[in-house]
């Protein structure tokens, strides 16, 4: 289905079918390339606009960066442009120099040129989507730009970016190519050096793929060629950059999802060997979610083992990824060797250009020989690491209790929790948001009875698919694991990474967990990824991006122990993980004597202390994160989870170790302990969705109004299922004011899904007859401003981690409500805003905006543009997200958008969401 789409010898219908079916087996980036890590870019944008499509390049040593911004918002369909007040739309340009490590080491306006004519259109002003390039030993970059004709051509203008003074295009022309007047999009820079001793490099580019049409720096065709493969429609990208003998790009292909009315894009790299010919493809895939995603730069990263990849999100947000150069090679399909190729592609040579060896000015990378790369490194660190042990001086011992001196004091749950937070926020920037697309999981499992029923496998890896994780189980007998698949599972043979007979000799001469800890290494190195035990119940994704990870365990030093190799992260051909794969096979080998642990913690704690893996150590984080209950605290799993409140509530608890060789596993019913619940992770752990509507309230599908507003606050929420501590809502129950019901469902609702969170409620009614541990509530009157005081004086500042605004729905209370409130939530929290679609009668809309129209301008324009009265605009620099959701009811009775809205407070850098 994947290469059908390219086929050029089926019909029209069929190959435009399977092109259209793509959208449903696209794979984003991360799952196709494990070492592809993306970040913002973090440029600030002038007030006004944003940032939008950005080209990353090299220009000698250097990494550069352009910058476009845009006055304008992309409706939510991605096909409408809205500016403030209908003004023009509008590119401001900047150029960005960036570290090694891709910070911002400085940034500038790239101004228009002096002799720029006045505009002859000016509904769209300014060069848009610029691709930079090195040329001439100076930096260019090629524009479309649309005022230089009444009509509003899209034409392509090179330009040289001239930093002698202030930062301005000069040396600007338009390109004008033979043919038709068609608009001119997306030309694809590829700057050829001459031949030797021929003179200066050549400036061309990719006009199109399908027919392959080269024109030089003036527009004129060089030549044309047709691809083996149908390509119309590939869109140009990014630059061309020296790759594997040829050249590489990134192009992009766009769907409309007529269902959805909404467009899509999808990327591929394609390879161009020296005579221009497109011969490698790679299947598609999207960067960060299917949508609106537009890649304009690629570079070679300057330690020539990586690329740069520049995107933009929604036009509205700009990204900068890593990715291993071996991963994308392997990405790249032959493609007369595809189903679609032809070997045979006719050339029609207009006028010939001359080719040459690989540059090596302006930041083009020289190919690199093909034995150079991580496993010569990794062999050598295994040789150099086979008598790994101390660092210097230090033993393994006193470097980790000095690398997490909290290990010195592990007997309170509560003290080792907050002593060992400031040690793991340097996790925060590797991982991504809500739709970063998750890291595979690889597992490994052999059945070893026909008996068994395999009930914490099944748990295990159910919960890893319930997070949205892909999960590969391996097994020298995967026909027994077939069971395992209708849960979404794949099944894989292990014999595709060790020989069988390697697993039957090691088995044999110690027990199957001292094979998983070697089986890991290998695993990883080849493939990279996630590596879970097969008794890790996952509670939520875990959107790890970085390089590695390693998590510690509280107790075990005695032995050694330090580094519990349950869960490891690696990218693929890591040289660590080549290397303690060679030392565990070798001491294997080696030794008599085979304890539990020796090619496990011991190995990787000593390997992480010893020179060899010292720079691991940055990737080694506490235990909280998926051990926070200790081996040797199995007790408390026969606990409920009420009475875990200081091992369990913390954000950074993703995942939760059962340690399964010490702990029997068994089903139980309703207040069961924590082990029963956790054996039945989807019984147990309900979305909060499903948990609604079990429950008397207008929140789920099916009661009342049916607003169906928990699919929201379980997107938004649910990872914080175990550390939220305290949640407010104002308005709790009119139905128990008014006489005719005996609860509070929303409290039971967020109490049955939040185990340790304190319910507080704000109503007109007195509540304080339900007050416990878990509830309090306070009497308090939305449109009185002593009364909201009154109750925010009895909270601390930033004490809530959610507040819930379901009350009088007026928008002078709301708004008051939301001036005096926000102050008492937590940096990284939520206030939501329900109903509001509904206004009691009496309100003055000369005197008060609607709530719903304010903050639809603080999101769009920063601060409100109608009357602000009540000052709300004074907050919208605490504003990280202004995001806004239907109500199904409103939607289905009025076709009324947008009835709640949800504002996330900024945070500082390290908060975990």
């Amino acid at each position: 289905m994947l290469f059908r789409s390219l086929n050029r010898t089926i019909g029209d219908g069929p190959r435009e079918l399977a092109w259209s079916n793509l959208f449903f087996y696209v794979q984003p980036a991360k799952t196709m390339m494990p070492s592809f890590s993306a970040r913002p870019v973090g440029f600030t944008a002038p007030d006004g606009y944003r940032p939008s499509n950005p080209s990353v390049a090299r220009l000698g040593d250097q990494i550069v960066f352009l910058q476009r911004t845009v006055n304008y918002t992309l409706a939510e369909d991605n096909l409408q442009y809205d500016t403030p007040g209908g003004a023009p739309v509008h590119t401001r340009n900047f150029l960005l120099r960036l570290s090694d490590e891709l910070a911002i080491q400085s940034a500038s306006e790239i101004l228009p040129p002096v002799d720029m004519p006045d505009p002859a259109n000016g509904r769209v002003l300014g060069f848009e989507d610029m691709r930079l390039f090195g040329w001439r030993d100076a930096l260019w970059g090629v524009s479309c730009v649309r005022e230089l004709t009444e009509e509003g051509w899209c034409e392509q203008v090179v330009a040289r970016i001239d930093e002698s003074g202030a930062c301005r295009l000069t040396d600007w022309r338009v390109l004008h190519p033979t043919g038709p007047r068609v608009h001119e999009k997306n030309w694809m820079p590829h700057v050829k050096p001459g031949k030797t001793g021929a003179g200066a490099e050549t400036l061309r580019f990719i006009y199109l793929c399908d027919p392959t049409r080269i024109v030089d720096e003036q527009g004129a065709t060089l030549s044309e060629t047709s691809p083996a493969i149908a390509a119309q429609s590939f869109r140009g990208g990014t630059q061309l950059i020296a790759f594997a003998g040829g050249w590489l790009a990134l192009i992009h292909e766009v769907q409309w999802r007529t269902a959805e009315k909404r467009r899509y894009y999808l990327h591929r790299f394609v390879w161009f060997d020296e005579a221009d010919t497109l011969r490698k493809v790679s299947r598609p895939f999207f960067f960060d979610k299917k949508g609106v995603e537009f890649a304009a730069g690629l570079a070679w990263h300057p330690d020539e083992r990586q690329l740069l990849i520049s995107y933009s999100i929604t036009d509205s947000q700009s990204w900068i990824a890593t990715v291993e150069e071996a991963e994308v090679r392997s990405l790249l399909e032959d493609v007369d060797g595809l189903p679609s190729g032809l070997a045979d592609t006719a050339s029609r040579l207009t006028s010939a250009g001359g080719h040459s060896s690989t540059p090596t000015k302006a930041g083009v990378k020289p190919e690199r020989a093909e034995d150079d790369g991580a496993m010569c490194d990794a062999s050598q660190t295994a040789s150099e690491g086979k008598d790994v042990g101390a660092s210097g001086i230090k033993s393994t011992d006193e470097i980790f209790h000095d690398l997490a001196p909290f290990l010195r004091d592990v007997d309170s749950p509560l003290e080792r929790r907050e002593r060992s937070r400031q040690f793991d926020t340097r996790i925060s920037p590797f991982l991504g948001g809500d739709d970063t697309a998750l890291p595979q999981i690889n597992c490994f499992y052999q059945v070893m009875s026909d008996k068994a029923e395999h009930r914490t496998m099944i748990a295990a890896t159910t919960s890893m698919r319930a997070a949205g994780h892909p999960v590969r189980v391996w097994s020298y007998a995967p026909e027994k694991l077939e069971f395992i698949v209708a849960h979404g599972v794949e099944v894989r043979n292990a014999d595709d990474v060790m020989p069988r007979a390697l697993f039957e000799r090691i088995v044999a001469g110690s027990e199957i967990r001292y094979f998983s800890d070697i089986f890991r290494y290998a695993l990883l190195y080849e493939h990279g990824g996630l590596w879970m035990d097969c008794d890790v119940i996952l509670l939520r994704p875990f959107p790890f991006r970085g390089d590695h990870f390693f998590n510690l365990q509280w107790r075990g030093s005695h032995k050694g122990h330090f580094v519990c190799g349950n869960i490891i992260y690696a990218k693929p051909y890591s040289r660590h993980l080549r290397a303690l794969y060679e030392m565990s096979i070798s001491r294997f080998h080696d030794t008599s004597g085979k304890e539990f642990g020796d090619i496990g913690p011991k190995l990787l704690s000593d390997y992480i202390a010893s020179d060899a893996g010292a720079e691991l150590r940055e990737w080694v984080f506490s235990p909280m994160f998926f051990n926070t209950i200790d081996w040797n605290e199995i007790d408390r799993f026969e606990k409920p989870i009420t009475e875990l409140a200081d091992y369990l509530s913390d954000e950074r608890v993703f995942g939760i170790h059962l340690w399964t060789a010490r702990n029997e596993a068994r089903p139980g019913g309703e207040g069961a302990p924590l082990i029963s619940t956790l054996i039945s992770p989807l019984e147990s752990f309900p979305t909060f969705t499903s948990l609604a509507d079990r429950f008397n309230t207008d929140k789920n599908r099916h009661t009342g109004n049916r607003h169906a507003y928990a699919r929201i606050y379980d997107r938004l929420l649910s990872s914080r299922k175990l550390s939220m501590r305290r949640l407010m809502e104002i308005g709790l129950c009119r139905g128990l004011a008014e006489g005719n019901q005996t609860e509070t469902p929303s409290v039971s609702l967020w109490q049955s899904y939040f185990p340790f969170c304190q319910v507080v409620g704000v109503d007109l009614t007195d509540f304080s007859q339900l007050n416990n541990e878990r509830f309090k509530s306070f009497v308090g009157d939305q449109s009185k401003l002593d009364d909201l005081r009154g109750v925010a004086a009895k909270l601390d500042l930033g004490s809530l981690d959610v507040i819930i605004d379901d009350g009088s729905h007026a928008s002078f209370d709301e708004q008051l409500t939301l001036r005096e409130f926000f102050p008492l939530l937590a940096e990284g929290g939520w206030y939501f805003l329900e109903d509001l679609d509904w206004q009691p009668p009496g309100e003055d809309a000369a005197k008060i905006t609607l709530t719903k129209n304010l903050l639809r301008e603080i999101q769009q324009h920063g601060s409100a543009r109608s009357i602000d009265p009540l000052g709300v605009s004074a907050l919208a620099g605490q504003f990280a997200e202004v995001l806004f959701f239907d109500s199904h009811y409103e939607l289905n009775r009025a076709k009324l958008t947008g009835g709640l809205v949800a504002i996330r407070k900024r945070a500082e850098t390290g908060h975990l969401r």
